[in-house]
């Protein structure tokens, strides 16, 4: 059992105008979006501590008999972070009240780990290409890597399967490759409320990983009701060709993606039950540029051609695959280029082999010149398409007991297929999708978590939380049945 959860503390010290500590005060933390109150009295040393209390604002108030009623400023508890607020309490009426504009630090005092909280705001407002909130972690001190399709971060030198993820206390780090912005469940900038990256000397209840220790917290809902729709575009109409297609006379890669959903929370009962529900789903439709080694027209009819006192290169050949040197001849022997007739010269006069001529004529003939080595081999280039369409929908209950026990139960779900695999080398590497279909990646994930959190006594908490994720990922090759379960199987009718 691991010590993760999505919760954190909120502490401090009484004390009196003169700096002495007051010991017996009476402290009652408020969380302002959903009504929690916790009460407890100062110790001996004049310290109290709010420990497993949800994320959120706060409020703390002091008061004791002959004092007048401290109050702090509001400030939030992150996850992972502890949340000092010290008040001071001066001489007067139980009646009168102060507010204290200081006092309130986010400074870690009682541990080393070093880390950095990534709250609402940035995660909502800074631009997200996919709308992976964990990619966010790249901008972190320690943190270097890529958000590309392999989302690889390393944390202070540490391999990128060092890093070990959590969703509301349960491990959803991605067993196959753990590599930071990839997870079991998926997430997006509307379904998750904050999140903690520890870079460096963890402590042990974060345990398992070597590398950073990333803790997500699901949004949950408050007393006031919130929600949003939301659609994100990217088309190609915006973009640019490329310079190798405008030479090979090819469109521009085609790039549609639609990012769409909804989220809502509120109250159920106020200052008792809440909800949260995310949905986001993903319509992508796009081309992406492959370039496939195929054989020339003459080499397809068993016609070699070969340089003689140099070696064969695409810059011998024009655009169109015509020779810029001579052939050789009687006054011509060096610098020319020679033909090789294979069913010329074959002794027995059979031919081109039927099965081997019925894989060649699966490729298409070669439409850029400038690769392979000219004569025989070159190269043929096209946009291959691609479609990635995916639904993912999280939904969260929190319920206040009492003020000592707080439950919750979150559900996750979500389905992707892409046809085209474009990551695993799965891309149709030629037009004829009958003839060659290309790879398809589908992937299928679910996941649960509860939890209770229960104050037994005043200086013992108890956080419980437990969880269940499965995700299956299948790599389905349609021209090997009965194999679809294996990765990167090859297909390619015919390979250089």
């Amino acid at each position: 059992m691991f010590g993760q959860t999505g919760t954190s503390r909120v502490r401090g010290v009484v004390t009196d105008a003169s700096g002495g500590v007051v010991n017996g005060a009476t402290v009652t933390a408020r969380q302002m979006d959903n009504g929690l109150e916790r009460t407890m009295v100062t110790s001996g040393s004049g310290q109290y501590s709010f420990d497993a209390m949800p994320l959120g604002p706060y409020v703390v108030t002091a008061t004791m008999t002959g004092f007048k009623k401290a109050q702090s400023r509001v400030a939030e508890l992150q996850v992972g972070t502890a949340l000092t607020v010290d008040l001071t309490l001066v001489p007067g009426g139980v009646n009168e009240q102060i507010t204290v504009s200081e006092g309130t630090s986010q400074v870690e005092t009682a541990e080393a780990s070093l880390g950095q909280v990534i709250s609402t705001k940035p995660i909502e407002e800074l631009p997200l290409n996919g709308r992976n909130p964990l990619l966010l972690m790249g901008l972190l001190p320690g943190v270097s890597g890529h958000g590309s399709a392999s989302q690889n971060f390393s944390v202070n030198g540490d391999r990128g399967r060092g890093v070990y993820t959590t969703l509301d206390g349960v491990d959803i780090t991605d067993p196959v490759i753990p590599n930071g912005a990839a997870s079991q469940v998926s997430m997006n900038p509307d379904s998750i409320g904050e999140y903690r990256v520890i870079t460096s000397l963890a402590k042990a209840e974060y345990g398992r990983n070597s590398g950073a220790q990333v803790q997500v917290v699901t949004r949950s809902g408050t007393n006031k009701f919130h929600g949003n729709l939301f659609e994100f575009n990217r088309n190609d109409a915006f973009n640019a060709n490329d310079w190798f297609n405008n030479r090979s006379g090819l469109p521009r890669e085609l790039l549609k993606r639609n990012q769409y959903g909804a989220s809502l929370g509120g109250p159920i009962v106020k200052n008792k039950i809440f909800f949260f529900f995310n949905w986001q789903s993903q319509r992508l439709v796009q081309s992406i540029k492959v370039t496939d080694t195929v054989l020339t027209s003459q080499a397809r009819n068993g016609i070699f051609r070969y340089m003689v006192g140099a070696a064969n290169s695409p810059t011998l050949v024009d655009s169109s695959g015509q020779p810029l040197v001579p052939a050789c001849s009687g006054s011509v022997t060096t610098g020319c280029y020679r033909t090789y007739d294979l069913v010329a010269n074959d002794p027995l006069h059979k031919g081109l082999d039927p099965l081997t001529q019925s894989q060649i004529n699966l490729t298409n003939l070669p439409n850029d010149f400038t690769a392979g080595d000219g004569f025989n081999t070159a190269t043929f280039r096209f946009n291959s398409p691609s479609s990635t369409p995916s639904d993912n929908y999280t939904g969260k209950l929190d319920y206040h007991v009492n003020a000592n026990q707080q439950a919750f139960l979150r559900w996750s779900e979500g389905t992707s297929t892409t046809l085209g695999d474009s990551v695993n080398s799965g891309l149709p590497k030629y037009p004829n999708p009958k003839l060659y279909p290309g790879r398809t990646q589908n992937s299928d994930g679910r996941s649960i978590s509860v939890g209770l959190n229960s104050v037994v006594t005043p200086t013992m908490v108890d956080e419980f939380s437990m969880g269940y994720t499965k995700r299956s990922l299948l790599f389905l090759d349609p021209t090997h049945p009965g194999l679809e379960v294996i990765a990167n199987i090859e297909s390619d009718p015919y390979i250089f």
